[in-house]
């Protein structure tokens, strides 16, 4: 007994050695790549990383642009490349995208699967192709009038009295989650369990974060889980199958084609998923979890910044109001409102920084990404650059798109707001319209100010979101 137990102990330490071993072999590879070309780097502990990406992740992700424009960043045994220049950004999202997956950052949302999000290669592809034409907006019209009287009725009853605190990132959240369930999917959800899908996301957003930054989250090639992420898991997984299943129901006892896009796509799916995929189940999760936090936190952000220069939301609420009604064809007529809604972008990206693995080795504006390297695009610090957006980068200023987006920066690719290439963001006209409706509402019917009590500090996750909650003081007209 004591032999057998001395040798499974020597097979262990063994396999952890040469693991070890293997991993110190490829990050020195990569490093070795690096200092070849010049790049210079950092080196952090995982217990720095952990710490960083706590506390400081948000002032390092914008401050990182007067660093050099590429460098390295060595986080315990991973190596990864952080691009800041335009023309290398458009090298690795757009030219040379074959040659890229996404992060390992993104691979640890589980509950996300396989679905258009986190896929690569052809499972990717055949995933674009099938959804991109249900968010295409000529599809999105057909569903605005759901759009507008969901968030009409929500936002109508956002105040019961004249004046009131109210933090409107929850409220944004679950009312985005109540409009992917009307659009995605057809169905109504009550405000509670609404709440409680944003909540629980939220939730395993943080702990999955903290979980992947910290110094024991890939000890012995296991990625390991808290409780608390293992339970809203299971949760939010039992709300999409259960939402997917009453859709199913709902369609075959219909005996009619679907009338939403979304439902003819999971007719598809649903031929997939019988051939052994969990298709259905995996762009559901993304759907509802992924595309309700993007809306949800852009409205949030703008109120941030509406709420800090009352000047403009004065000017964006005379616009609302020189619209009586709000339908497809004078939504686009809301200028100053769209030019808020893009400097919210710049200011806020939905996606704070972007990640790439490299799978095939690869030159990107003449700086060679061997096979393993991980590039890090951090969109934060690009659209604050002063070199690409002027001395006054810093500053909430919508009329720097008055005359379009391109000619708002200097460089092309220096906006990154739903990313770019074949893997820009596939819901940005949904959330864009979301948004412009929920501002013009609460324009419509409210005046705000930020609350004293409010902590400015933005939390990166899977976007980018106010770990304090937005408390602001809500006046109505």
């Amino acid at each position: 007994m004591r032999i057998l137990m001395l040798a499974t102990l020597v097979a262990s330490a063994t396999a952890v050695a040469v693991g070890y071993g293997w991993l110190w072999w490829k990050s020195a590879r990569l490093v070795r790549a690096c200092l070849k070309q010049g790049i210079q780097g950092i080196s952090l502990s995982l217990f720095q990383t952990a710490a960083y990406a706590d506390r400081w992740s948000w002032e390092l992700l914008k401050n990182v642009q007067h660093y050099e424009k590429i460098f390295y960043v060595k986080s315990g045994q991973h190596v990864r490349l952080v691009v800041l220049d335009p023309v290398t950004v458009q090298h690795v999202l757009t030219l040379n995208a074959s040659c890229y997956e996404k992060a390992s950052f993104v691979k640890i949302l589980e509950i996300l699967g396989n679905g258009v999000f986190s896929a690569s290669g052809n499972d990717w592809m055949n995933q674009r192709q099938l959804l991109s034409p249900t968010f295409f907006m000529r599809e999105l019209k057909d569903n605005f009038g759901i759009i507008k009287a969901t968030v009409k009725d929500y936002l109508e009853c956002l105040c019961t009295h004249d004046t009131a605190v109210v933090d409107v990132h929850k409220i944004f959240s679950t009312l985005a989650v109540k409009l992917i369930y009307q659009v995605a999917f057809g169905e109504s959800l009550d405000d509670k369990s609404a709440f409680m899908v944003y909540k629980r996301f939220d939730n395993y957003l943080h702990q999955r974060k903290h979980a992947f930054c910290g110094p024991f989250f890939n000890l012995f090639g296991f990625r390991w889980k808290s409780w608390g992420s293992v339970e809203d898991e299971t949760y939010l997984l039992r709300v999409i199958r259960e939402l997917v299943s009453t859709r199913r129901q709902r369609s075959s006892s219909q005996c009619t084609k679907a009338k939403l896009a979304i439902d003819i796509l999971i007719e598809d799916l649903e031929r997939c998923e019988k051939s052994g995929s969990n298709v259905v189940l995996d762009n559901s999760a993304t759907l509802l979890l992924a595309g309700h936090e993007t809306t949800a936190n852009l409205v949030t952000w703008a109120v941030y910044l509406l709420g800090t220069h009352l000047n403009l939301q004065d000017e964006a609420r005379l616009e609302v109001q020189g619209i009586k009604d709000l339908d497809m064809k004078n939504v686009s007529q809301l200028k100053v409102l769209g030019m808020i809604l893009w400097e919210t972008l710049r200011l806020y990206p939905p996606q704070p920084l972007i990640g790439r693995r490299c799978i095939e080795d690869n030159t990107v504006n003449g700086v060679f990404v061997p096979k393993d390297m991980e590039v890090i695009i951090p969109v934060s610090a690009i659209h604050r650059s002063v070199d690409l957006w002027g001395h006054d980068s810093e500053d909430f200023k919508p009329y720097r798109f008055a005359n379009g987006i391109n000619k708002a920066y200097r460089v092309p690719s220096s906006f990154l707001p739903f990313g770019s290439g074949p893997r820009t963001c596939i819901g940005q006209s949904l959330a864009l319209l979301e948004a412009k409706t929920i501002l013009y509402y609460m324009l419509k019917h409210y005046s705000w100010e930020i609350s004293p009590g409010y902590q400015h500090f933005p939390d990166v996750t899977l976007t980018l979101l106010p770990r304090f909650g937005m408390p602001i003081l809500l006046f109505r007209l």
